[in-house]
């Protein structure tokens, strides 16, 4: 999913999301970050492929299996897969480019008749209008990273970030996303 959101100040945010595979490694993660792989996964779904074979197979031939049953069956067993695809962790990023806005020259003042200036002084300012160099007031280039869990909530917090971008001109600091050098 991406959106792009021009913020309060002019400038284009990207933003957007992707699903990761595995949980993102975190500093409170480090003691617990050697994975089993896959193979546990694997051993459990033999498992069960065994059990739900030995279940049909021992049946006797009297005996009549209802659908409500079997919909039961399917969904309990579909339950954990379903949860596990839904509540994938999701990297969120908000990101611009910057934007550098027209030089505003900062020191010019107008020279007026009858303001209250003496010559010397009107003669003064204009030679520091002339020589001064234009400032400029530029916004940088910004990444704001975070992690969301599930499908539903990662939808909810990317429309949140595009209003506080909309708003505001960045992420909202109170959540999920923090800003990244």
């Amino acid at each position: 999913m991406d959106r792009v959101v021009t913020g309060a100040d002019g400038r284009e945010w990207s933003v957007r999301c992707q699903m990761e595979w595995r949980p993102p490694v975190t500093a409170e993660d480090f003691e617990h970050d050697v994975s089993g792989g896959a193979r546990p996964g694997y051993v459990m779904l033999g498992i069960l492929a065994v059990l739900i074979a030995a279940l049909v197979i021992w049946m006797p031939e009297g005996v009549y299996v209802p659908g409500w049953f079997l919909l039961a069956l399917a969904l309990v067993m579909l339950f954990f897969p379903l949860r596990w695809a839904l509540r994938r962790p999701w990297t969120v990023v908000a990101e611009t480019d910057g934007l550098e806005p027209e030089p505003v020259p900062h020191g010019r003042r107008d020279a007026r008749e009858g303001d209250g200036e003496q010559d010397g002084d009107t003669d003064q300012a204009e030679a520091v209008a002339e020589d001064a160099e234009p400032e400029y007031d530029p916004y940088p280039a910004e990444r704001w990273v975070g992690t969301v869990r599930g499908m539903f909530a990662v939808r909810a917090h990317m429309s949140r970030a595009a209003k506080d971008i909309a708003r505001g001109s960045a992420p909202d600091p109170t959540g999920p996303l923090r800003p990244v050098d």
